[in-house]
């Protein structure tokens, strides 16, 4: 009987908190907003959203900020949108875009920040745009005239590419440098007369499967470049995790800070280092606890396999290294990597000073416009779009649920999942679970990022 009582008290709960998501969105959102943003992963983009909202604020916006993965189903139905921004494409079946065309049509204006800016070669033509509308009418942001170039290589409207610079250097550089250190300590008391050694990787494909694969190749990736990096990614971190354990019993005077990809949970690294047979030493720290771009500004090392922070250790004055025990001929260099030095062995790397930064390669302006001041670009482009255009309805919104009913059953799962704080079953991934944010989380964000962008 206290079983049944318990599970009542269960479903009432979850019950009671999905009606509170539905009434947080009908008072945070107002109905007429002239710019939204959509957050894919909280880490790497929330911040940038948020300080694109003080900005675009400070000139008399009305603006929101939601979860594509949690909030698209209580936004759809709250907010009426001029201008419509995700981190991606997002114009497959029930994404994002797809929702709010089928409903607003092209009365709103679409903007792409494309934070994934489809940097291996392997990709092909995945994570650029396949969608006839994308091509032709979606506003394209882009860092730097490469990609501007690859996506009219790949059919895009060249006329609504605009070249903006990589918003979070600038984050990076107003609201990252000279962080205090008493700050680290006082969260982190272990690391008190501690260095830190950052471990950031691209690290996605190497807990992926065969299904993901084929994924991947559908959407036009290229086949044997992708197994051939999948094979490669693997065999590396698997060593680097060895490494990291004989460095952190050999370096006590050292933590050693593990941070998954953003769609990674912390779990795959405790279960890679258990098939491993190691012992995680008690001066390693797997966390997605703050953000890669917090950690770094502590960090006395930067360690990664190929992963864009390389660009922002940089600005920060952190000295990258690029772990690879097992070369490959057949894969790339990347552009963004150029600072970094190449090791082998992760000891090397703990035995050099970070005094040396390098500056970029000369080529690299290519991919990113270093001259420009990437949220204030970004600001400024959006403001020119949000345009008087009265917003026309042409479909109802009721009916545009209906037809994706099972991406609106999807997103009360995900939200029932957040709220327990676990992945019980389906096919959410586990790492999915910190990307979960609320209103008040947005407003408690905006309160902490100064205004010297």
């Amino acid at each position: 009987m206290e079983c049944k009582i318990v599970r009542i008290k269960s479903i009432l709960n979850l019950c009671s908190y999905l009606v509170g998501l539905f009434i947080m969105y009908y008072r945070t959102h107002k109905k007429n907003i002239d710019v939204l943003f959509f957050v894919e992963h909280k880490d790497r983009e929330l911040e940038i959203a948020v300080s694109l909202t003080k900005l675009l604020e400070a000139k008399g916006f009305n603006v929101g900020v939601a979860s594509s993965v949690y909030h698209q189903i209580p936004t759809l139905l709250t907010a009426e949108p001029k201008v419509l921004i995700t981190p991606f494409t997002g114009f497959g079946k029930g994404s994002v875009s797809e929702l709010f065309y089928s409903v607003y049509g092209e009365s709103i204006t679409y903007i792409n920040l494309n934070y994934e800016q489809f940097i291996s070669s392997w990709k092909g033509s995945y994570k650029t745009s396949i969608h006839e509308f994308s091509k032709s009418k979606q506003i394209q942001f882009v860092w730097g005239k490469y990609f501007k170039d690859e996506l009219i290589k790949n059919g895009v409207n060249g006329d609504n590419i605009f070249i903006t610079g990589r918003p979070s250097l600038s984050l990076t550089s107003s609201q990252y440098s000279n962080l205090p250190r008493n700050n680290l300590e006082e969260l982190y008391p272990s690391f008190r007369n501690m260095k830190v050694c950052f471990i950031a990787l691209t690290d996605g494909l190497a807990f992926i499967g065969d299904e993901k694969i084929e994924f991947i190749v559908k959407n036009g990736g290229e086949r044997e470049g992708l197994e051939a990096h999948v094979d490669y990614i693997k065999k590396n971190i698997a060593s680097l995790f060895q490494e990291i354990v004989i460095e952190a019993e050999k370096n006590k005077n050292v933590m050693f800070v593990m941070r998954p990809h953003p769609s990674i949970p912390e779990t795959a690294y405790f279960s890679l280092f258990n098939e491993l047979g190691l012992n995680i030493p008690v001066n390693v720290l797997v966390t997605k606890d703050k953000n890669a771009f917090w950690w770094l500004a502590y960090s006395d090392w930067y360690i990664t396999n190929y992963s864009t922070l390389c660009l922002e250790a940089n600005i920060l004055g952190v000295k990258s290294y690029l772990f690879e025990k097992h070369p490959n001929k057949n894969i790339e260099s990347y552009w963004y990597t150029s600072s970094a030095i190449k090791i082998d062995s992760l000891s090397y790397a703990l035995q050099c000073k970070s005094s040396d930064i390098q500056t970029e390669h000369s080529e690299s302006n290519y991919f990113i416009d270093f001259n420009r001041n990437g949220l204030l670009e970004t600001e400024r482009q959006i403001s020119f779009r949000v345009l008087d255009n009265k917003v026309l309805i042409k479909s109802s919104k009721l009916k545009v649920l209906f037809l994706n009913s099972r991406r609106m059953l999807g997103s009360i799962i995900r939200n029932i999942y957040a709220k327990m704080g676990f992945v019980p079953f389906g096919k959410l991934s586990k790492g999915l679970i910190k990307d979960h944010f609320t209103a008040s989380d947005v407003v408690k964000l905006k309160g902490s990022i100064n205004n010297e962008f």
